[in-house]
């Protein structure tokens, strides 16, 4: 029995849909894997769809299958209805899984014939058990079928006894948008070209070592996943485990550079210094995400020594009210000591910082106190992630919008994350933007300041002119780093 498992996600690694073929093929079943990236993004209200010949060539590879698995984000909404209304003709049934399917489960089901809602791996493979022994299928846990009542869910308890993510060249297709067309991988070293972003020779392998999250900050998917969740939400591979992948992926890619590390806080491995000394032999720098609660010297000093190189930490907001409504309150206690402890390791360490704008309950003086933190704290290397503020459904924000009737609502079920492409832009968050530029920090404060704040943060501005300028940037950025990209493959004959 043949599954062909689609990704639309903007990264091709989607460490789940992968974890899923490699259960599959571990069981005997034969897979294909079909990634369909895309770096371009249309202006708000312009089509995010795929060429008709793109969606054509996919239906082509699936004709053979008797399953076809969808794996989506909310951005990804329109692409994926597209590409199964076309799926819809070969007459297979077509699951969608990921996070927005599980959060959306009900308005997914008006398109796909299941719904994956949770983790994956033995929900699908007893999908395609079932399917082959011609039995039932309408009982799977965490499967929800179109017209059949919902099906509890079931949590993975021990993840480290799943077999490594499937990159088995053999069977996996990959579309290059500055091509448009799909590209059939050969090897490991044609896969890197699609690996790593806007056409880098070199870059960054990508893996967790737990799944789940301490906290359940109220806008993110986790606090509504862990609802779902039966059993451990917080889970943690064995360090023999993670070595296993580690040693693999260094030896079968042999353009890779460094490791990032995608779970959401990695310091809380009760290994973590386990951790950090086999980092250390594997001998390659690597990158992390972490919390400020977490932070310590002797842990930042360990994780140095192994090779960390960037740091990713989430501030959100520093107004009291704003982490109060995040939950963020514990989260942030530590953070003027975890941004000294980072700024002491500054020489070695890179710090990538996160806020959230566009909160409705935000005011613009929240922003701007957040702004002004940063303006004292931040270290002198430093990146900053600039973040629209999404409502998942089933978060406590969610819920909370929802009591209030916020008008906004019902746009977040297609919004993006992405704080450029808004169809308003706070005037805080241009000089958020100012920051991520390293524009000089004196005139950000300048910029900051109650005469500037009084001419320029105005709701004509925001709506009429900030998102204009920002989408014809942009546009022209794409225009660049498309021909840029095109121009860089073109001279890596014969890689």
């Amino acid at each position: 029995m043949k599954v062909s498992l689609i990704s639309l996600c903007e990264s091709i690694f989607n460490v789940g849909l992968r974890s899923i073929s490699a259960v599959l093929k571990q069981a005997g079943y034969e897979t294909n894997m079909i990634f369909l990236p895309k770096q371009s993004h249309p202006a708000p209200g312009k089509s995010s769809g795929y060429p008709k010949r793109i969606i054509e060539e996919v239906a082509q590879l699936c004709e053979d299958s008797q399953l076809i698995g969808i794996s989506l984000m909310a951005q990804d909404m329109e692409g994926t209805v597209q590409l199964t209304k076309s799926l819809r003709t070969l007459g297979i049934p077509i699951v969608w899984g990921g996070i927005h399917p599980t959060l959306y489960p009900l308005e997914c089901l008006n398109y796909a014939d299941i719904v994956c809602v949770g983790e994956g791996e033995k929900a699908m493979l007893e999908l395609v058990q079932r399917m082959e022994r011609e039995e039932d299928c309408s009982q799977i846990q965490n499967l929800w079928f179109r017209g059949k009542n919902p099906n509890p869910p079931r949590t993975l308890s021990e993840i480290s006894n799943l077999p490594l993510s499937d990159y088995d060249p053999e069977g996996h297709f990959v579309y290059d948008e500055t091509k448009n067309r799909l590209i059939a991988i050969k090897s490991y070293v044609e896969y890197e070209r699609y690996l790593y972003p806007q056409g880098k020779r070199y870059g960054s392998y990508s893996l967790l070592a737990s799944r789940g999250c301490p906290y359940s900050c109220t806008y993110c998917c986790n606090n509504a996943l862990r609802k779902i969740s039966k059993g451990p939400y917080l889970r943690f591979r064995s360090v023999k485990h993670i070595e296993k992948e580690l040693l693999w992926a260094k030896e079968v890619f042999p353009n890779m550079t460094a490791f990032r590390f995608e779970d959401d806080c990695f310091c809380t491995h009760p290994a973590i210094l386990e951790l950090a000394a086999l980092l250390r032999r594997i001998g390659l720098p690597f990158s992390c995400l972490i919390s400020p609660s977490y932070v310590n010297r002797e842990i930042i000093q360990r994780l140095s020594d192994a090779g960390l190189f960037l740091c990713q930490m989430g501030v959100e907001s520093r107004s009291k009210r704003i982490e109060a409504l995040y939950k963020r309150t514990p989260v942030n206690h530590g953070l003027d000591k975890a941004f000294a402890i980072m700024k002491d390791f500054n020489e070695r360490i890179d710090l990538l910082v996160d806020v959230l704008v566009d909160c409705p309950w935000e005011t613009s003086e929240d922003s701007r106190e957040t702004l002004r933190y940063l303006l004292k704290n931040l270290p002198g290397r430093f990146a900053l992630g600039i973040n629209s503020l999404v409502l998942y459904p089933g978060t406590e924000l969610w819920e909370k919008a929802k009591s209030e009737s916020l008008p906004e609502l019902p746009k977040h079920q297609k919004k993006t994350w992405k704080s450029l492409r808004q169809p308003q832009l706070s005037y805080t968050t241009i000089l958020f933007w100012l920051l991520k530029s390293k524009f000089p920090r004196g005139l950000i404060r300048i910029l900051l300041s109650p005469p500037f704040v009084l001419i320029f943060d105005r709701k004509f501005l925001q709506k009429n002119l900030y998102p204009k300028i920002c989408r014809i940037i942009q546009a022209l950025y794409w225009r660049f780093t498309k021909l840029f990209i095109h121009s860089r493959r073109r001279s890596y004959a014969p890689y």
